[in-house]
């Protein structure tokens, strides 16, 4: 009886050990920025438990472009594809930092997107890093795909069904969400020890031939990345012990009962 009533015991405290939370991870949002002043860099305006956002960046082969409530860039490489994009460092970057006493598991990828042309680049594909895209590999791991059509040159269609610019050119656009991409099955983001470094680029490309290096693709408006998921704290809170000893006590009581 001593030993079931101590094992008992044992379970609960290790329940409480690993509390999993569903969480936004990461998010930027980005409104308050101004078109005469496109920042370098964006710092992660909302973190989960135990997280740390790494900052919105560009990659070498894009510039700035003014946007207000968007993290905008122009001079993206005309005709490009995959793979010349992935060379000429044509994306953005972002990410997050985890502490020594949480893992996480990430769910999705949302954010709003905006072109300003036709012409402008509509393709994307999502890496992942875990060594800050160190060599090797130098690139990371592709986990996603998805074209983004809209814009926000020309007239608007009479109707715009939700969703309609991730698969038609859709123009009077500025700046609508994706839809919501899975990434649950990318075994590389479930359960990401604690201490890890998680790092996205978005690349970006597909700019027609007509494409001129002043059209912008951009985060915004308003809403930039968001990776949300679980987060699992291995600290128990002190409501929690306390609620554990209780119960351990009330165990004990009833045997001596």
């Amino acid at each position: 009886m001593r030993l079931r009533t101590w094992f008992l015991a044992g379970a609960l405290v290790a329940s409480i050990s690993a509390v999993a939370q569903s969480a936004t991870i990461v998010n930027y949002d980005l409104t308050g920025i101004t078109t005469a002043s496109p920042p370098a860099t964006y710092a992660a305006t909302t973190v989960g438990a135990g997280v740390s956002g790494e900052q919105l960046a560009r990659g070498a082969g894009i510039l700035p472009s003014g946007l207000a409530n968007g993290f905008s860039s122009n001079d993206w490489t005309l005709t490009s594809s995959e793979s010349i994009a992935i060379a000429n460092n044509d994306y953005y970057q972002f990410g997050f930092d985890l502490d020594g006493t949480h893992t996480a598991s990430v769910a999705s990828f949302d954010a709003n997107l905006r072109r300003s042309a036709v012409n402008a680049p509509d393709h994307f594909l999502l890496y992942m890093s875990l060594n800050g895209f160190a060599s090797p590999p130098t690139v990371g791991s592709a986990i996603d795909s998805f074209t983004y059509f809209g814009r926000s040159s020309g007239t608007a269609p009479a109707t715009v069904t939700p969703g309609q610019w991730m698969t038609t050119d859709t123009a009077g656009q500025d700046g609508n969400p994706i839809t919501t991409q899975d990434l649950s099955g990318v075994a590389a983001l479930q359960n990401i020890p604690a201490g890890s470094t998680v790092t996205f680029r978005l690349y970006v490309w597909g700019a027609n031939a007509g494409s001129a290096s002043s059209n912008t693709v951009a985060f915004g408006r308003n809403q930039g990345p968001l990776i949300s998921g679980t987060l699992v704290s291995t600290v128990p809170e002190p409501s929690s012990i306390l609620l554990c000893l209780s119960m351990v006590g009330m165990a004990l009581g009833l045997r001596k009962r």
